[in-house]
């Protein structure tokens, strides 16, 4: 009777847990037992210290941490490398003596610094002066049609195409299976430019961010050729 009122007196795990967890500093007071309890190993081989399976997750940690520390700093340097050539395509573009020269330019830029299959440029409006480099796509077609209102502003699309779509936009070379379209224009879209590729994940090569920002340096130099007043308030459009 006695053994039996003794052990009822001995706390549950669960109020043991909770004592710990109230006073973390206990083992602190108490290192002797450190040494004493005895814990299974990690892989169930055999019985370690408390001290000794501490070390195993912190070094577990340790390793997990440096998993994820050099996937960032691989991320940041792809990051970094990538936003370094976007940089040269810009400068390219501000060297650029005329719009003609800055097409071109942005064609080999992207064609061999970017590693893009296809690149072209297309105008849904009639630029002030014709410019080698750039094609009139036009809204006649369905697909078209469809394609822009797809777009918004500053919001480049990549994916898999429609076979009609993918077919109206390259006309030359081997098959595109995956695009990116980047919108041309800041409050209304007069153009897109069309990364394609001939195989599919075009769009886990470049980042959203560095799509838009190339975007918008194409918008910022070609802009003067569709540049136009906004209509009045009052006059209907006949477009």
């Amino acid at each position: 009777m006695t053994e039996h009122r003794e052990t009822e007196c001995w706390p549950s795990p669960h109020q043991v847990a909770a004592f710990l967890q109230a006073h973390p500093h206990f083992f602190v007071q108490q290192p002797q037992l450190l040494e004493i309890l005895q814990i299974p190993h990690a892989q169930g081989e055999k019985t370690v210290s408390l001290v000794e399976r501490q070390l195993q997750q912190f070094r577990q940690q340790r390793d997990r941490y440096q998993v994820e520390l050099s996937t960032m700093l691989d991320i940041a340097t792809e990051n970094g490398q990538l936003f370094q050539k976007v940089m040269d395509l810009n400068a390219s573009l501000l060297r650029a003596s005329s719009e003609e020269q800055a097409v071109a330019d942005l064609h080999q830029g992207l064609t061999e610094a970017f590693g893009v299959d296809q690149t072209v440029l297309y105008s849904f409006e009639m630029p002030s002066r014709s410019i080698a480099g750039i094609r009139q796509l036009g809204m006649s077609s369905q697909w078209t049609q469809a394609l822009f209102a797809l777009l918004s502003p500053k919001t480049p699309f990549c994916g898999a195409l429609e076979s009609q779509w993918r077919q109206g936009l390259f006309t030359q070379g081997e098959p595109v299976h995956s695009v990116c379209v980047l919108p041309l224009g800041e409050r209304r879209i007069w153009g897109v430019l069309v990364l394609g590729r001939y195989d599919l994940g075009y769009e886990n090569d470049f980042g959203h961010f560095f799509l838009r920002l190339i975007g918008e340096m194409v918008t910022a130099k070609l802009h003067g050729l569709f540049h136009r007043s906004p209509p009045a308030k009052d006059e209907v459009s006949i477009d």
